[in-house]
């Protein structure tokens, strides 16, 4: 069975190890903190080597590691600091250290008054720098800071027992190298903390020299928004989420108006200027979760996660608004016109972003300073609507009752889901929905000409079959309380409506 002394020398290597291996990485990241930890790994294992000889040459060697651990304990400290790009409290840091150094001297025979005295102390230090963990938590990428907290927590724990069984039973505390189970126990959990240190905090600096290292690969250089790349990414990912959640997402193409102007008569520098200063505005109005990018030239595109056509239509009205305010020249005030479209589940990247280009080209030639959709839809008191209009017409009247009819219910439908109805309210209303889609479908088969057999009857009766299951997946979601209304709205409204009845239905007929 080990003993304390050998658990000390493993303390002693294993320290060493650490500290003269992460000093030799701390030359090429003197910002990490690295090299205050590989210092704080030399000095701890310095306090045990000196715990090891106390027993030959006195107790003034336990004073002397008492002072090592002090300063170790402070030098982890200021390199957590470090590696979170804040001050270290250098005076606490140093107070710290004269503290300890005084007490261990002033009670270097008193096993446990030391314990008292340290242990308090070292856990103030250590809450301390779980404070500062904790307000930076979010911005530190990777797993490693798991290992470094666990590290800081379980120290505390040893600390605070070490403490309260000094307080409560001072007469029961053994000598330094007792073989008591408790002892052995105490100075495993050590060792294992040493090590949880200080391979977290290795692996906390490496995760964000990664993640630093990524983002020079897929951030802008000039505006320093996502590049084509990580829109790809994040288009593919949100894409498979609509696919296989049914959550919807949004998408909008950005143009700066008249940019070409701006970059003519006051140069290319003065335009760099202005698609910097656009593209800061427009991240500043959005959530965490969007995605902006710079796609080229003056056109950024930004992925709204989530979000459906209520939610689309406000915050693409507000970039427009608040670049036309917040950006201006000395003879003009920028505006920006911008192309919205909602992702499909039969899309593809390349389909989706070219609607939203589409709407895009509208939204120009038709005034700039503006947004608009893929699709004829209008906002009545924040619910979509979609315009019917005779350029829809298949030219049979029954077919364009029917896609009248199923409009006018999904209309009904957006208007009803903005109001507080009850999930079984909103349920009877999709089954009411789905019976008209079913007739529908069912008319319109009869209605391709006999002549018009497979491929083109099969695969439009496949869409029919798609869309009934798709209705069907999304609305046993949302009654099991797993998806927004949002997603079925965006269904109803793009997939049924736009996608199928106004393109697909109309191109076939217009065929017959």
């Amino acid at each position: 069975m080990l003993d304390v002394k050998t658990i000390f020398l493993l303390i002693v290597v294993i320290n060493f190890t650490f500290g003269i291996t992460i000093s030799l990485a701390s030359t090429s990241e003197r910002k990490s903190g690295l090299y205050h930890v590989s210092f704080a790994n030399i000095a701890h294992g310095t306090g045990y080597l000196l715990f090891i000889t106390a027993a030959s040459y006195g107790s003034l060697f336990v004073w002397a590691g008492e002072t090592c651990i002090a300063i170790s304990i402070s030098m982890w400290m200021a390199g957590i600091y470090k590696f979170l790009k804040i001050p270290p409290p250098s005076k606490i840091q140093l107070l710290l250290i004269v503290y300890v150094t005084l007490i261990s001297f002033i009670y270097k025979d008193s096993k446990d008054a030391r314990i008292i005295y340290n242990s308090s102390a070292y856990v103030c230090i250590e809450l301390m720098t779980t404070y500062a963990l904790s307000r930076f938590w979010r911005q530190i990428k990777g797993r490693g800071k798991y290992l470094v907290l666990f590290s800081i927590l379980a120290n505390m724990l040893i600390l605070t027992y070490r403490v309260f069984f000094a307080l409560l039973r001072s007469q029961d505390i053994k000598g330094l190298y007792s073989g008591d189970i408790s002892q052995i126990v105490l100075y495993v959990s050590v060792l294992i903390t040493v090590i949880c240190l200080s391979v977290g905090f290795i692996l906390m600096t490496k995760e964000r020299t990664d993640y630093l290292n990524m983002e020079l690969i897929l951030k802008d250089g000039l505006t320093g928004l996502w590049n084509r790349r990580k829109i790809d990414e994040v288009a593919a990912y949100e894409m498979g989420r609509l696919k296989r959640y049914g959550t919807p997402v949004a998408l909008a193409i950005i143009d700066i108006d008249n940019f070409k102007q701006v970059n003519d008569v006051y140069g290319h520098a003065v335009g760099d200027q202005i698609l910097t200063k656009i593209s800061a505005v427009c991240r500043a109005q959005l959530r965490d979760t969007d995605i902006i990018g710079r796609w080229g030239g003056e056109e950024l595109v930004i992925i709204f996660p989530n979000t459906g056509l209520s939610g689309l239509h406000n915050i693409a009205n507000h970039l427009c608004h608040t670049v036309n305010n917040e950006v201006s020249l000395p003879d003009r005030r920028l505006s920006v016109s911008i192309g919205l479209s909602l992702c499909l589940s039969t899309d593809t990247w390349s389909s989706w972003f070219d609607r939203a280009d589409s709407a895009l080209y509208d939204a120009k030639i038709t005034g700039k300073n503006k947004a608009l959709f893929d699709a004829p839809i209008q906002f009545e008191k924040s619910a979509p609507v979609i315009i019917w209009s005779d350029k829809l017409s298949t030219g049979l009247n029954d077919i364009d009752g029917d896609h009248v009819n199923l409009i006018n219910l999904t209309n009904e439908w957006a208007a009803y889901a903005h109001r507080d109805y009850s999930k079984a309210q909103l349920l009877n209303y999709i089954a009411r929905l789905r019976e008209a889609m079913l007739a529908h479908f069912i008319l319109e088969e009869k209605s391709i000409s006999s002549d018009r057999e497979s491929p083109d009857r099969a695969e439009h009766h496949q869409q029919h079959k798609s869309l009934i299951n798709r209705l069907d997946y999304l609305v046993d979601l949302f009654s099991r309380g797993n998806l927004e209304l949002d997603a079925i709205s965006q269904f109803l409204i793009y997939e049924l409506c736009i996608e199928h009845i106004l393109t697909e239905d109309k191109k076939v007929f217009d065929e017959t």
